[in-house]
């Protein structure tokens, strides 16, 4: 018996480890082309993301994007439509693992 706790215990600090070692690995180049086509599709308008994007993991989520353009109406005088310094988002992980997107929290800067 104590060899299987042994094992299982093992097992869970290897996945904790690798549940905080893995997103700090990950380039945020490879979520700044994710987030910009998705939300650009979302919108129907250019996203541009020039700064960093950050995510937090955990029951909640958090996202903070910096430096976002969104473009305007190729009718419109100005080149962007909106330049927003930082977006910070928190989602509902329980509701976003069951399809569901809900944003708990959204801060503008």
């Amino acid at each position: 018996m104590s060899r299987v706790l042994k094992w299982t215990g093992f097992l869970l600090v290897l996945f904790l480890i690798l549940l905080f070692a893995i997103p700090a690995l990950i380039s945020s180049d490879w979520f700044k082309d994710i987030a910009e086509d998705e939300l650009s599709e979302i919108i129907g308008r250019s996203v541009t993301i020039n700064g960093n994007i950050d995510v937090a993991f955990s029951l909640t989520p958090r996202i903070r994007i910096e430096n976002m353009q969104l473009g305007n109406a190729p009718w419109a005088e100005a080149k962007h439509m909106a330049s927003v310094r930082a977006l910070e988002l928190s989602l509902d992980l329980p509701k976003l693992l069951s399809g569901e997107v809900v944003i708990a929290d959204l801060t503008v800067f």
